[in-house]
């Protein structure tokens, strides 16, 4: 019998709490995507409000039923 041996881990247990510094980049290239896209989908969703005042983002917009947010009144067209 070998003394030693691998315990084997689970994918969760090993990505997640991971000490090898491959995975750890991996980690961190993983997670700057995510947050790069969640960006990228709130600038573009800032810039449609900019763009068009008053009308709703088109899939976000259908999500809400194009609710409005409460307090909120509608432009009239006066600073």
């Amino acid at each position: 019998m070998s003394r030693f041996y691998r315990i084997q881990t689970g994918l969760f247990r090993k990505y997640l709490f991971s000490l090898d510094h491959k995975v750890i980049g991996l980690q961190y290239a993983l997670t700057s995507l995510i947050f790069l896209l969640i960006g990228f989908g709130l600038a573009i969703v800032f810039r449609w409000q900019l763009a068009y005042p008053g009308k709703a983002v088109p899939l976000v917009g259908s999500l809400f039923g194009g609710a409005q947010c409460a307090g909120r009144r509608p432009a009239s067209g006066v600073l």
